[in-house]
């Protein structure tokens, strides 16, 4: 059929000719019946066109280039919720609903589109003649002119208040959720303060507790040390050395105990110290034949094939037992025999050495799983803690063989072959180090006459400073210190700060310095380390441990002149403690720990009941002192006063007195506003006047 424009086909009806038919001449019906066609058409492609802006929520909209009169199409009166008898809609009926918060919005985009900007879309809030507030979108184009046609405006507007409604909730929602993780971070703040409050306090509780299971273990480490020197018994001094191992090796668990409980957590951290492997093969066989010989059972060592050039480093706690842990279960396990423990060095790789220990069973065993036996559960985790592994091979011939692997550090500087047995320390540091001077910066009176009184006692010289700022100027000046020994709290200068002063002085950083403190957690050493010491000794002071700790950093020190070497003072065998009429009266005074005291000066008794005597006339008014203290608010300086009064008492084993003083230090320091301080105080005091009136009876006979 030939096409026939609208507008054309209707003129030429109107003046009765067949003009704008294209096809040659038409009729005037045929015109008239195709124009009735195209109008019928129109009128479809009009009613689906508004159909499909009720199903989109939309109407449209003309207006000329200067935007008057506006032309809605007939779905406005619904999408704008107006009524039809208020006649047409116009620019001033939308400014009308419009809110006016939103008009400048559309006054600004009205402009943008006059501006040449192709295409503009605004939202804003209308209320309709039903009194609704809907949110519209509007979008608007410029159309240029056509045939004659003037150009204009064009747009459409929609609602949009579903989709609006859905982005304020969700955005209530994440208004929510914030205040919610604000709220949620404040609670773990707060808990974290809590929980940081809670662990303040168990680590003074940790502190306080670790002296007084420590307290047990020094008598009996003390005893044994001076049963050692007044025996010439072989077999008592084998036993008793045999008990003192024990109870070193007690010791070091009950550390790792602490130490796991302050840390809330299962890791054990590895102490990096010269060691020899025969030494541990030796002190856990000693431990062992007891349970052997209760079964029947003979324990053997076998000679440790160690050649001259190997020098390790590492842990002998943990090796000690994890071989502890195989031996037990080895002892358990076997019916008859000897056992027999060895060491087994492996290839050296990249300055590590591969150690292999070894116990021998007789017979093969009935069972070897570490996921059902606590012994063999202990030995993997200390082998795989050291880098190592366990088993158990079958060997020919029968029996079998409990192993576990190790790996560890060589240092050349250090000789494992002559690393001398801690019995020995006394009589070595005399012979390599008489006359060297060593510095001790020490603020309390009695700790200060205890580290005299034993350094003297292997020939040392010592010089004492009474704080941190003294030590610091003594070791500056022209003396020349092989060692340096810094208590950690003092005042003026803490030991810390003094380490810290030193090591940025040219002329001594290459001095080793020890610290000493009641504290002996890891972080305490970390923070030795850090500060730059070389080695770290808890209070009380064991005797053998301080030795050992000097003749190590004494052979490493590269100042201070060595002087011939005196001759090692002879043994003289003394009668037990407890017979020694001098000790009788302070044996049984409630809160006294004699025996630990007297262990910490080495056993002299003498110089011990001396320093019983300092301690009273110097620490006797400390209760007051600390009470004035805390009710001007000098907190500060009574808990520096109650450091003092713990260290030296803890060096007498005076118990009551130290645990009094260790609270109110541990008060101090976790800043517990909860903890009364003036109770805390009158405890100190209370334990002061009792002890202190039973050693003025004690001493004056």
């Amino acid at each position: 059929m030939p096409s026939i424009e609208p507008a054309a086909a209707e003129a030429g009806i109107r003046d009765g000719s067949t003009a704008g038919l294209s096809g040659g001449p038409v009729p005037a019906e045929a015109a008239q019946r195709e124009m009735d066609r195209l109008r019928a058409a129109l009128t479809v492609a009009e009613r689906r066109l508004a159909d499909v802006q009720v199903a989109a929520g939309l109407c449209s909209w003309y207006a000329t280039a200067g935007g008057d009169p506006v032309q809605f199409s007939a779905e406005a009166w619904q999408v704008l919720g107006l009524e039809p008898a208020r006649g047409p809609i116009d620019t001033a009926t939308i400014r009308q609903h419009v809110h006016p918060d939103d008009l400048p919005m559309l006054r600004a985009d009205r402009a943008r589109v006059h501006a040449g900007e192709a295409r503009v879309t605004s939202r804003f809030r209308f209320r309709g003649d039903d009194g609704i507030e809907r949110w519209l979108e509007s979008r608007v184009t410029q159309v240029p002119a056509l045939d004659g046609q003037p150009g204009g405006l064009v747009g459409t507007v929609s609602d949009v208040s579903d989709s609006m409604h859905t982005q304020q909730d969700l955005e209530r929602h994440r208004r929510k959720l914030e205040e919610l993780v604000v709220s949620r971070t404040v609670q773990l703040a707060q808990a974290s303060e809590r929980a940081e409050a809670a662990g303040r306090a168990k680590s003074a509780f940790l502190a306080h507790t670790s002296h007084e299971i420590r307290t047990p273990l020094n008598v009996i480490v003390s005893l044994s040390h001076l049963i050692q020197r007044g025996s010439a018994d072989p077999a008592q001094v084998a036993r008793v050395q045999a008990v003192e191992q024990a109870a070193r090796h007690l010791s070091s668990i009950i550390d790792d105990l602490l130490d796991l409980a302050r840390a809330d957590g299962s890791h054990l951290a590895l102490r990096s110290r010269p060691l020899r492997p025969a030494t541990v093969l030796d002190e856990v066989a000693t431990m062992l034949r007891p349970q052997a010989t209760a079964r029947g059972l003979q324990i053997r060592v076998e000679p440790t094939a160690l050649h001259d050039g190997v020098r390790l480093r590492g842990d002998a706690a943990r090796l000690r037992q994890a071989l502890l842990n195989a031996g037990r279960w080895a002892v358990g396990a076997s019916a008859d025999g000897p056992l027999c423990l060895r060491v087994r060095v492996g290839a050296t790789v990249q300055g590590r050495v591969a150690l292999r220990l070894e116990v021998d069973l007789p017979a093969a065993a009935p069972q070897f799983d570490p996921d059902a036996d606590a012994d063999l559960a202990s030995l993997r985790r200390l082998a795989n803690l050291m880098d190592g592994d366990c088993g158990l091979d079958l060997l020919p011939g029968g029996g079998c063989r409990c192993w576990f692997s190790a790996l560890l550090d060589t240092d050349p500087d250090i000789d494992t072959v002559v690393l001398p047995d801690v019995h020995d320390t006394a009589s070595l540091l005399r012979q390599r180090h008489a006359g060297r001077r060593v510095l001790v910066a020490e603020d309390d009176e009695v700790n200060q006459l205890v580290m005299v009184e034993l350094l003297s006692d292997v020939g040392l010289q010592v010089d004492v400073a009474v704080d941190g700022q003294q030590a610091l100027d003594r070791a500056a000046g022209r003396v020349p210190y092989a060692l340096v020994v810094l208590d950690l709290r003092m005042p003026r200068l803490d030991g810390l700060a003094t380490a810290r002063a030193m090591r940025a002085m040219t002329a001594l950083d290459a001095i080793p310095i020890v610290a000493i403190t009641a504290n002996a957690f890891e972080e305490d050493r970390a923070a030795c380390r850090a500060a730059g010491m070389n080695d770290f000794l808890p209070k009380p002071i064991d005797v053998e441990r301080l030795y050992e700790l000097l003749l190590h950093w004494l052979d490493r020190s590269p100042v201070g002149t060595v002087v011939p070497a005196m001759p090692a003072p002879a043994v003289v065998a003394r009668p037990p403690v407890g017979l020694d009429e001098r000790m009788q009266p302070l044996f049984g005074l409630e809160g006294v720990d004699a025996l630990g005291g007297l262990g910490s000066v080495g056993g002299k008794i003498e110089v011990y009941r001396r320093l019983l005597g300092v301690f009273v006339g110097t620490h006797d008014g400390d209760g007051a002192a600390m009470r004035q203290l805390v009710q001007v608010g000098d907190v500060e300086t009574a808990c520096r006063l109650a450091h003092r009064l713990r260290g030296s008492s803890a060096t007498l084993g005076l118990i009551d007195i130290e645990t009094a003083a260790a609270a109110l230090e541990g008060a101090i320091d976790s800043s517990d506003g909860e903890i009364s301080l003036p109770l805390l105080v009158d405890s100190v005091d209370a334990a002061l006047a009792h002890t202190v009136g039973q050693l003025r009876v004690a001493l004056s006979g």
